[in-house]
């Protein structure tokens, strides 16, 4: 990286709209927020590849923003985070555009109004049975062999659960395969717990930077707090701590995200206990 210290912001934003500097994604961060899906880092145009120390900028309107300070006598920096370019996302004229034109094909295509999406379905969907298609309006059309399998399947869950979103989300997406590249085994495209737990703990840790960069302007202006709850898994009998934290926003709309929720393995419920849970 080369320093951008003796730049100002309207230095930076004249040398970008003068071509000499340009944006460049920030792969490093990028998998570990979902903030650099919409900030760019800044560098020049001779060196591409080197980022400017302290800098970012909206990917929608190229306005620069301070990431850190600059360096003082011993060489270090103040994080200064990205606090003000989330604030300024949030106003941005042309993401607000560009997120209307989204959500406006994004519509458009669930509505079967897109010209070219309906002519890309109409082209290279796959051909549908049309034994399965009559299954969709009555499933007495089906045999009575595949009628008992599909019975005894969810027979092997709970009742409440062969009606739980989630599961028919999944099972829609299994049919979805097997419409698109044919019949496949269910053991050779499901994934094991342990990928399943790792995904899941990817995502939590995503979530959690996202929420962190969020709530970081509440708490500097001291309109944020948080609480600890402390509850028993009634099935194995195992205690949990999550901490959980509230905020007012600028609209005075009460909000709250868990940032933490971990096995509790003290036999005591103290309140030392309880602290040093939360600080290890």
């Amino acid at each position: 990286m080369t320093h951008g210290d003796d730049m100002n912001e309207t230095k930076v934003r004249q040398l970008i709209e003068k071509k000499e500097c340009v944006l460049i994604i920030n792969t490093k961060d990028l998998s570990s927020s979902t903030v650099w899906n919409e900030l760019r880092l800044i560098a020049h145009k001779s060196t591409p590849t080197i980022p400017l120390i302290g800098w970012a900028a909206c990917s929608y309107c190229s306005r620069p923003f301070r990431s850190h300070s600059a360096a003082d006598v011993n060489g270090k920096r103040k994080n200064d985070g990205v606090t003000s370019a989330l604030k300024h996302l949030d106003q941005c004229s042309l993401r607000k555009k560009e997120m209307a034109v989204k959500r406006k094909r994004q519509l458009d295509d669930e509505n079967g109004d897109n010209p070219d999406q309906s002519q890309w379905s109409s082209s290279s969907s796959p051909t549908v049975n049309k034994t399965l298609s009559k299954f969709l309006y009555n499933k007495s059309t089906l045999p009575k062999t595949w009628q008992n399998r599909i019975k005894e399947s969810e027979c092997m869950n709970s009742f409440r659960s062969v009606e739980n979103d989630g599961l028919l989300e999944l099972a829609q997406t299994c049919i979805d395969v097997g419409a698109t590249f044919g019949r496949v085994n269910a053991h050779d495209i499901w994934y094991g717990r342990r990928s399943i737990q790792n995904e899941c703990e990817l995502k939590f840790h995503q979530h959690r930077e996202d929420i962190k960069s969020i709530i970081q302007p509440y708490i500097n202006d001291r309109t944020a707090s948080s609480t600890i709850d402390l509850w028993r898994d009634d099935i194995i009998q195992r205690y949990y701590l999550d901490f959980t934290i509230f905020y007012l926003n600028e609209h005075w709309h009460l909000k709250h995200s868990i940032l933490r929720c971990k096995y509790f393995d003290e036999q005591s419920k103290t309140a030392i206990n309880i602290w040093f849970s939360i600080i290890l």
